[in-house]
């Protein structure tokens, strides 16, 4: 593996750790199928340590260390069946599915060092979502789409049409108001590629996001039946990035 290929998949990595990771820990909890890492187990491991080194070796310790924490997370990672098959034992026991909801539902507040980090002007709790202005409706509609390209398509494999809403950066409303200013915008200044776009990531929202209980309720039922359970993990594998070596 060279150094490049070793930052391409740290980089992949690390924003599958950013966007993905916790939200998969509200239903996997410490044992997630492997095969949703954007790079194999393997690869991964071995890239996160070849750019480690290097980086001691050139005196950025603190990059290392960065990517030494991130290491310590592929140990979550295990046989999809093995952890498709725990998962569905825990989450038919309330203790678990309530345990789970709580994770859901305080996702957000975990997210919130990502999600500010988009907003200069206005603190994003602070943000009105009644009386939107351009800058706040284009900065919501940026983060979205940031979760949708390396957060939205690992849990898409797992939920299929059923992704819990808590799951969204945003209240799922709110991120509807953002959608459709900013399409609209881009509609009266002529950007239509931009419009339809956004009206995209508009259906997306609508139609793969529903409420957490409805959500959990479908997954466990998938994850009970081996033949969705199955084709659940050839799709994983087949979106995965091959392998490094």
């Amino acid at each position: 593996m060279t150094l490049e290929e070793a930052k391409k998949v740290v980089s992949a990595y690390g924003g599958f750790i950013e966007f993905a990771r916790w939200r998969l820990n509200a239903v996997f909890f410490d044992t997630i199928p492997e095969s949703l890492l954007p790079y194999s187990l393997d690869s991964t491991n071995a890239a996160c340590v070849l750019l480690a080194e290097y980086f001691y070796k050139q005196g950025h310790k603190e990059h290392a260390e960065d990517i030494e924490r991130c290491m310590c997370w592929l140990q979550e990672f295990k046989d999809d069946e093995q952890a498709m098959l725990e998962a569905m034992i825990r989450l038919k026991d309330r203790k678990w599915q309530d345990a789970s909801f709580d994770i859901m539902s305080k996702g957000r507040d975990v997210h919130k060092g990502t999600t500010s980090k988009y907003f200069k002007e206005i603190p994003f709790e602070k943000v009105d979502f009644n009386n939107l202005t351009f800058y706040t409706a284009r900065t919501t509609v940026d983060i979205y789409f940031e979760y949708l390209t390396r957060g939205h398509i690992p849990l898409a494999f797992i939920f299929s049409e059923h992704v819990p809403e808590s799951f969204l950066p945003f209240l799922k409303k709110d991120i509807e108001k953002a959608l459709v200013f900013y399409a609209g915008f881009c509609g009266l200044t002529g950007k239509e590629d931009l419009s339809e776009a956004y009206i995209y990531g508009k259906n997306i929202l609508g139609s793969d996001y529903v409420n957490d209980r409805e959500s959990l309720a479908q997954l466990i039922k998938n994850l009970s039946d081996k033949a969705i359970r199955n084709s659940i993990i050839v799709r994983m594998k087949r979106h995965q990035y091959l392998e490094i070596t």
